[in-house]
């Protein structure tokens, strides 16, 4: 709640802070949340890094979303 907070005040998370939380997401089975929260600093003009990309690749990946996986991959 107080990351999705901050991106709706305009803060952009480190780097660290982003890629950990997405992968901390995607391996308690929330891969929504980990996909709503990306888009979400995307959307604030946040540019997420590569190590948060490989966290949401290999999260929709590990969940058999691998048409979703190969989106976000040409993304980068």
């Amino acid at each position: 709640q107080l990351m999705d907070d901050m991106v709706k005040e305009g803060w952009c998370p480190s780097h660290i802070t982003l890629s950990s939380l997405i992968s901390a997401l995607c391996k308690a089975g929330e891969v929504d949340k980990a996909r709503t929260l990306f888009r979400a600093v995307r959307n604030k003009d946040c540019q997420p890094s590569v190590f948060a990309y490989n966290a949401m690749i290999t999260g929709l990946c590990n969940v058999s979303r691998v048409e979703d996986a190969l989106r976000l991959l040409k993304e980068i």
